[in-house]
């Protein structure tokens, strides 16, 4: 059975306030919650908080519920800032800001459905201390990391906390005069844990860092992973794996001048690198965010954000790689609807999900050439994908597919459907005019075998499709223009 597959750009909350989801958690049940910032207004507030979005399996909002400290600007953390606890509930690493230097850590906790279920702000000494990511220990207590200024400098650090959040120690890691950051921590086989993030080595020159802590958060070890000499920005935002090494995301600068290539690296429980691997060519503010282990043992799936290769903006990655960091497939998404064409994006957190696919979670913001449509801001952005990371299955099968467009699916449509065997079906489409180039209708049977291709003229917004001597069973259509998928649709032959 193929993976259900949706995308959607929700203006939750309140509308044409900004919004950017960070993380995403299965509920338990058939749906998922995500975790956004968000600006909100009531009677009281008008500000940053914490949003929890609860969608059902369709991905339609079922709930939505917004989480902060009175008089407070508050923050959910960064990618992948969640997780489950114990209870079936969430608990989301961040802070709270209350203006000047006054920056706490604050744990934010939210039930199964996504709803508030209480807030701890820890006082640790000294200002500004920023949570980017929580985490929930064997023994029911709490792992929070981040980054302070508390020492004097910008240090990183990791707090634990007993299952009341009451603290029972704090560290902070990093050299004199020197910025360092921690964002993603994990647990470590036989006790203490893994942390990540980046380390500044000369002024304005950063690599990847990974720390091997033990459980009272000693340092065991610590390196550093990128290129010699160039400036490796993005963080090392790492994930345990079921054979006890670590795995981490993140793009490496090759060139030196700033052109990054997406990277992820397999380290060993002494800090040794196993595998690296780099995927695509190089682009602008591209990293990996967030990379998760499919199965023990098996693939591995990430996400984050990478310069098109048409030049056209940043657009949302999805990344499979086999165990030993093969690439799989790579798929790049790209949202647009009937009134935007070519809006931006962001994938910070991904999930695989129990029908075999993956849900990815982000944002969505303005229009690469400009041209954003009034009331268009930063929306909350989900996409639904299968095992391929299709969202119409059999997209992989497409020689020169370089895309998928989110958000037109709606726009083919197929009749009749089902169709009888020797029968033809009408495939039409509703474009955006903006939408322009050459164009070919795919068809691809369930088994997989692409059964034809079709040139199409867009602007006849149709075409008749001879399905005569085609077996009874379930197909695939796709629209594909100048190499991207636009949109697809299901039609069974009976």
């Amino acid at each position: 059975m193929d993976a259900q597959s949706w995308m959607r750009r929700y203006d939750a909350f309140q509308q044409e306030e900004t919004q950017f989801g960070w993380s995403v958690e299965h509920d338990g049940d058939s749906g998922y919650v995500v975790f956004c910032f968000t600006t909100y207004q009531d009677s009281v507030l008008y500000g940053p908080v914490v949003g929890a979005a609860h969608l059902n399996g369709d991905g339609l909002v079922s709930a939505e519920h917004v989480s902060w400290v009175t008089g407070k600007y508050c923050y959910p953390g960064w990618s992948n800032t969640s997780d489950r606890t114990m209870d079936g509930g969430f608990v989301v690493g961040g802070s709270s800001d209350e203006g000047g230097d006054t920056i706490r850590v604050c744990v934010y906790r939210f039930a199964a459905g996504g709803q508030p279920a209480g807030i701890h702000e820890l006082n640790l000494p000294g200002v500004a201390w920023i949570g980017r990511q929580a985490k929930q220990t064997l023994d029911g207590g709490f792992l929070i990391c981040g980054e302070t200024s508390a020492t004097g400098t910008l240090d990183a650090f990791l707090v634990k906390t007993d299952s009341l959040f009451q603290v029972q120690w704090v560290q902070t890691y990093g050299s004199p005069n020197r910025r360092d950051l921690a964002l993603a921590v994990a647990l470590a086989p036989n006790g203490g844990y893994y942390l990540g993030g980046k380390k500044e080595i000369t002024f304005n020159n950063f690599d990847q860092w990974v720390l091997r802590l033990d459980e009272n958060g000693n340092q065991i070890w610590q390196a550093t992973y990128g290129v010699a000499g160039n400036n490796d920005v993005p963080n090392a935002h790492l994930e345990a794996l079921a054979d006890g090494n670590c795995v981490f995301a993140s793009a490496w600068n090759l060139t030196g001048n700033g052109e990054h290539t997406l990277c992820l690296v397999k380290i060993d429980t002494a800090g040794g690198v196993l595998w690296s691997h780099t995927y695509g060519g190089w682009c602008g503010g591209c990293s990996l965010f967030a990379v998760k282990e499919i199965t023990p043992g098996g693939d591995l799936i990430s996400c984050g954000q990478a310069w098109s290769i048409a030049d056209d903006g940043e657009q949302g990655v999805l990344l499979r790689t086999t165990a030993q960091g093969d690439s799989v497939w790579q798929r790049n998404f790209f949202y647009a609807d009937s009134l935007m064409s070519d809006g931006q994006g962001t994938l910070r957190d991904v999930l695989p999900t129990t029908d075999g696919g993956f849900i990815a979670v982000g944002m969505v913001y303005s229009s690469a050439s400009g041209n954003n449509p009034p009331g268009y801001g930063q929306d909350l952005w989900v996409v639904k994908v299968d095992s391929m990371g299709c969202l119409e299955p059999g997209c992989h099968l497409i020689t020169g597919l370089t895309s998928q467009v989110t958000n037109l699916r709606g726009a083919l449509r197929v009749w009749p459907n089902p169709v009888q065997v020797q029968g033809q079906v009408q495939v039409t489409w509703d474009l955006p005019e903006a939408v322009t180039g050459s164009a070919q209708l795919t068809l691809v049977s369930a088994a997989g075998h692409v059964m034809g291709n079709w040139p199409v003229a867009l602007a006849e917004r149709g075409q008749s499709l001879d399905l005569g001597g085609y077996a009874a069973g379930l197909y695939h259509v796709h629209l594909v223009v100048e190499g991207r998928w636009v949109s697809g649709a299901r039609v069974v032959v009976q």
